[in-house]
């Protein structure tokens, strides 16, 4: 089976998914091509798979950018709509004149890219998508939506099967659009499995981040957005002022919309502000992996979700977490046995959490032991390939969405 994955994003935890799930589905016998933006940055690893790094956009990671530079928001991100459609105008030129036997589309930010997947539709171009977000956390229903909803076609119409990485989002998945729900399917998220970083590299960090011997690290890491719940974990650590060894470490890069300077001051109102480290920063590879083993425990307050990369990592290396049942996070811990649950925005519980499994350090290694054999019985790769070939293969099948009849609903 010829399978292409499209995945935009070139940096960053969307681009590590598709990198392991298209070496898991070359693994498993299918002919795998990963279409991706120009700033590829697994290029160094080995590939069972071609990489097309074909899409010329800006780089998917950049740093926040200063206040003074937000009158020109507006025409920037103007001129970057214009870029985005232009290439993914080449893109769908390219899959419609070599057509695979099924593509595979990350999530859709953008409605208007609905008419480019109309377009491969009406050429009989078979798709489904990768849903790792079908709703958007941190804008809400802004005026700019409610009207791109009104003009451009529904993008899950033309996908023959959406594939969602938690139970609880298939459910909330088909809650939202029941039209399009028996098409939809949950598959585990595989472990992260690709990421280095020695004692060298370990070294390098705590000196980084002053670090000392026997400190008890409280880590949150991965991109900083209004919906992970910082101000929640930054008051949970408050609340932990009486541990004179832990330490706070929240790494990551800070969305458009995440308030960093916030974060900042409440930070400096806590009495132990010295032992926070807040550092908005994207973390290659080469240290994400020894960050991570850096952790006593790690955290995952978020207020919403539906799966986490940040999350099934830090089980992968066996590290000790405390989460908020909200969507996937609660499908991938089990409370008690594998990491600690809370009730998401509970700064309270959220403390008493951490601060029970720092009391606890031999226990809390047994959960993260716990939660890693899990992972690697219940959710490995060889696992998700399997089915969703098997899906792929069963879909076959059908007649292709050719922008009209059983899938798309659309008049000829």
């Amino acid at each position: 089976m010829r399978i292409v994955i499209v995945e935009p994003d070139s940096q960053g935890g969307l681009i590590h998914f598709a990198y392991q799930l298209a070496d898991a589905l070359a693994t498993a016998g299918a002919e795998v091509t990963l279409m991706t933006g120009q700033h590829y940055e697994l290029a160094a690893l080995p590939h069972r798979f071609r990489v097309a790094p074909l899409l010329r956009l800006w780089p998917p990671i950049e740093a926040q950018r200063s206040s003074l530079l937000r009158p020109l928001a507006l025409i920037r991100r103007a001129y970057r709509a214009l870029i985005l459609m232009r290439e993914w105008g080449r893109l769908t030129a390219i899959l419609a004149r070599d057509p695979p036997d099924v593509v595979l589309f990350s999530t859709i930010r953008f409605r208007f890219q609905a008419l480019f997947l109309r377009a491969l539709a009406r050429r009989g171009v078979r798709m489904g998508q990768i849903c790792h977000e079908f709703a958007d956390r941190e804008a809400g229903r802004s005026l700019g939506a409610r009207i791109a909803k009104a003009v451009f076609p529904d993008p899950y119409r033309y996908f023959q099967t959406v594939f969602l990485f938690s139970e609880t989002a298939l459910a909330v998945f088909r809650g939202t659009f029941p039209i399009h729900g028996p098409r939809a399917m949950a598959l585990p998220h595989g472990p992260e499995m690709i990421f280095g970083g020695g004692p060298e590299v370990r070294a390098q960090l705590c000196a980084r981040y002053a670090i000392a011997p026997g400190a008890e690290v409280v880590l949150m890491f991965g991109g900083l957005r209004p919906s992970k719940g910082v101000p929640d974990l930054i008051a949970a650590f408050g609340g932990l002022a009486g541990r004179p060894d832990a330490r706070l470490l929240i790494v990551g890069t800070p969305s458009r919309d995440f308030d960093l300077a916030g974060a900042r001051a409440q930070i400096a109102r806590l009495e132990n502000a010295d032992r926070v480290t807040l550092d908005p920063r994207y973390v290659p590879m080469t240290e994400l992996g020894a960050l991570v083993a850096l952790a006593s425990v790690a955290v995952f307050p978020y207020r919403s979700a539906t799966a986490s990369g940040a999350l099934a990592l830090a089980q992968s290396l066996g590290r000790p977490v405390v989460a908020t049942a909200v969507g996937g996070l609660a499908d991938a811990v089990e409370d008690g046995k594998t990491g600690r649950l809370v009730p998401p925005g509970d700064s309270a519980a959220l403390a008493r959490a951490i601060g029970g499994l720092l009391d606890a350090p031999g226990d809390a290694e047994a959960m993260g032991r716990a939660a890693r054999a899990a992972l690697l019985r219940d959710r490995g790769w060889d696992l998700v390939a399997a089915r969703m070939l098997a899906r792929l293969r069963a879909d076959a099948a059908f007649p292709t969405p050719a922008g009209k009849g059983v899938l798309s609903g659309e008049p000829a």
